[in-house]
């Protein structure tokens, strides 16, 4: 005898169909909006402690806006105001081709270090492609640094407003041969470019230490003079992928109020936000079937135990007054 489901899991068969192919769409390898309350720790947010057990980064609400940027104006930002915790988050470790990591950042006191680089995917004492903020104080300016590794800063020629948000682009190449992998960085204050500019800020360079396998990005607490916000970082292999406007379609952009999940993929718990309105959520695998559901008490967010769950992907209804919304995740 045939069998037909219910038309409540067709429905979300085919929701999960159409999310699917949105994902199979995006090429990125990690996107981070920082869409998260204000006050909110990343340690408890997917993001890993490598250093420092004290004063935790945390989230700084509004984000950072820089016109163009897909990522641009969602969520919050990350603020790195101290000397204590420093984190990161992987992604899929790559051993060929280019990475590029696209970010927005703000700089609000004139001061020296470097505070965001690439790592392998279980991060130790090995940092690569390390971004700085160069203090130029007698003209209350600042320049930006790169390293490979630990060699002297490569500093940019041209000086940069104070206060100003800038999109910054860090290019990791992978060269065949063990000490000669590239780095370079862009920094664009105006329009941006659909494709990667011939000449960068920082023109390529590679020096003699020992090339790596990008597998995390990291963020750095080296000062309490210290005041960067750092936000909308996104990883690709491409410019287009990590940069450029023509790729918004593949983001999903999110008001403030709009229910949000984190981290993504998830492991053995998932964050929600904004599910004040949310009675109850569901949790569905890909043939419609339930396999979660908790009741909300009304709280603002939430955290979901799915440690129980296998991995795959699933789809999360929210029941709500009106009109249920429907989301999906990855359980790692």
């Amino acid at each position: 005898m045939k069998r037909i489901l219910p038309s409540a899991k067709i429905m979300l068969v085919l929701i999960f169909t159409a999310l699917l192919l949105q994902q199979v769409r995006a090429q990125t390898l990690l996107t981070e909006n920082f869409n998260y309350p204000a006050g909110t720790f990343l340690n408890t947010v997917g993001w890993n402690a490598h250093s420092g057990t004290t004063e935790p980064v945390s989230v700084v609400v509004p984000g950072l806006t820089f016109t163009g940027y897909p990522l641009s104006n969602i969520g919050g930002a990350a603020h790195l105001d101290n000397t204590g915790e420093d984190v990161n988050k992987t992604f899929t470790a790559q051993t060929t081709g280019s990475i590029y990591v696209a970010f927005m950042v703000k700089f609000g006191q004139l001061h020296e270090g470097y505070f965001l680089h690439l790592g392998e995917t279980v991060t130790g004492s090995t940092h690569f492609g390390r971004v700085w903020s160069v203090a130029v104080p007698e003209i209350g300016k600042h320049k930006f640094g790169l390293t490979k590794t630990n060699e002297t800063t490569t500093v940019s020629s041209t000086v940069f407003d104070m206060w100003t948000t800038h999109l910054v682009v860090l290019k990791y190449k992978i060269v065949d041969g063990p000490t000669n992998d590239e780095v370079n960085l862009f920094v664009i204050d105006g329009t941006i470019p659909a494709n990667e500019p011939a000449t960068a800020t920082i023109p390529a360079f590679t020096t003699t230490a020992a090339d790596y396998s990008p597998g995390s990005i990291a963020l750095r607490q080296y000062a309490w003079l210290q005041d960067i916000t750092v936000d909308g970082i996104r990883i690709a292999n491409s410019w287009a992928e990590a940069v450029s406007a023509s790729t918004a379609a593949e983001v999903e952009y999110i008001p403030a109020n709009r229910i949000s999940l984190y981290p993504v993929p998830a492991g053995k718990e998932i964050f929600i936000s904004n599910v004040k309105d949310v009675t109850a959520i569901e949790v569905f695998d890909i043939y419609g079937r339930m396999q979660m559901m908790e009741i909300c008490d009304g709280a603002v967010s939430k955290r979901m135990d799915i440690s129980l769950l296998t991995s795959g992907i699933y789809i999360m209804r929210f029941i709500k007054p009106d009109v249920p919304e429907i989301m999906k995740f990855i359980k790692e």
